[in-house]
């Protein structure tokens, strides 16, 4: 058992909240994405596939969700090993963080959310959110139902803390947490169904969601909407269960190379099953239906695959090296602040960006939103912004930010001991 920080993820979700501050630009401030006609316009063919992949590999979603499950598993694991925490209290603590993450997620949808206004007459995908919107089109902007019937990050989040949890607190009971092989193999297994039925659920069910919420049946369209909207669980939920593999296979002790080897295997799987299956779908073309959903799928494959190797390289860049040297990014706490300050920075992104794209308009004028390279520009002045912002806050320790009030609350319900600010799941 082992019980030491995990660099690894701390880097690790410092660069994903990086990396989403800058495709957030791209995607929403970049004027060729504000509609699906101006999008068919400016994209075809594979350069339309590339331009897609790109965005979803680098909203870089999917790997919260595996640092998610990991840092959860391996938390939980070291508490109920040190007998600080009961299987009752894994359950409460599960509840309550991942109905902060969905109560967030309300806030977040409802006035912080990165989106579009209206077009004639027509609800974009991505409403804006009140506050942005007010901000960025300089009036009021409406509250539309499907702004919290969506799932999102945070709430997929929270989602997934529950899930792990109690699947965890049932593995663990009478003893069961030292039945190590056991626990992994259920977690991978459950993984596994969830990603390979994943697609059919979604094929059978996303047409009664989009039914329901275009009829305006809006708590019918959250009920299935948080399975199988364009951001639910199906078949994210299995990142979760895929990183709950990993943290507790940290956390038991098991040797680097058992865990590099299941990491490099499971790597080499699943970008193999997403890349033939890309290929499937191109081969079948339009004989195959419900195409785009095959397309989605196969690269949500290639996506986890892909997290899967960041995870792999940052273990054997930092926590399994044994050369000292590999390990000095951490006296270096820029990356480490993004990713402890995570929540708070995802949530109110899209206001600096608003701000700062005000600012910037009233001297250059509005043509640079049409230029790709304008747009990364903003996005890199977007993260510079925020780390002058966390560079502040940290003399504060991060008072009054989400993750302040998250600890506050959760030692208020005796719930969690630590008085600082961490990274530390549960």
């Amino acid at each position: 058992m082992t019980n030491k920080r995990l660099y690894s993820f701390d880097f690790l979700r410092g660069a994903a909240i990086l990396g989403i501050i800058c495709v957030h630009r791209l995607h929403y401030s970049w004027t060729v994405m504000s509609s699906k006609t101006a999008i068919h316009q400016n994209f075809h063919g594979l350069n339309a596939i590339f331009i897609v992949f790109a965005i979803t590999l680098f909203t870089m979603a999917g790997l919260f969700y595996l640092i998610t499950g990991a840092v959860n598993a391996y938390s939980i694991f070291n508490r109920f090993s040190q007998r600080t925490i009961t299987t009752g209290k894994i359950i409460r603590s599960g509840f309550f963080t991942g109905g902060w993450f969905i109560f967030l997620h309300l806030v977040q949808r409802t006035f912080f959310m990165n989106g579009f206004r209206t077009i004639d007459g027509q609800i974009p995908e991505y409403p804006i959110g009140m506050v942005t919107g007010r901000i960025v089109y300089h009036e009021s902007v409406p509250f539309y139902w499907k702004q919290i019937v969506d799932s999102s990050t945070l709430s997929l989040i929270g989602m997934i803390v529950i899930f792990i949890s109690l699947t965890l607190a049932v593995l663990f009971h009478n003893n069961g947490h030292l039945n190590h092989r056991r626990n992994l193999v259920i977690l991978s297994g459950i993984g596994v169904a969830i990603a390979l039925l994943s697609p059919f659920v979604i094929g059978l069910l996303r047409p009664i969601f989009e039914q329901s919420l275009m009829a305006g049946h809006y708590f019918t369209a959250a009920l299935y909407g948080i399975l199988v909207s364009r951001f639910g669980l199906l078949p994210y939920l299995s990142y979760g269960f895929f990183g709950a593999v990993i943290g507790l296979a940290l956390a038991v002790g098991f040797e680097s190379g058992v865990i590099l080897k299941y990491l490099k295997n499971a790597i080499w799987i699943w970008l193999a099953v997403g890349l033939v299956g890309l290929g499937l779908v191109i081969l079948l073309g339009e004989r195959l239906p419900q195409k785009m959903l095959y397309i989605s799928s196969a690269i949500i494959c290639v996506e986890l695959g892909l997290f899967l190797w960041f995870i792999y390289f940052s273990l054997r860049r930092w926590d399994f090296s044994v050369n000292r040297k590999d390990r000095r990014w951490d006296r270096l706490p820029t990356i480490q602040r993004f990713g402890l300050l995570a929540m708070t920075i995802y949530i109110l992104e899209p206001v600096l960006a608003a701000v700062l794209t005000n600012i910037i308009i009233l001297f250059i004028g509005r043509n640079w939103l049409d230029s790709e390279i304008g747009i990364i520009g903003l996005g890199v002045l977007c993260a510079i912004c925020w780390n002058f912002l966390i560079r502040f806050w940290s003399r504060l320790n991060y008072a009054g930010s989400f993750e302040w009030f998250y600890i506050f609350f959760a030692r208020k319900l005796h719930l969690k001991e630590s008085q600082k600010l961490a990274a530390s799941g549960h």
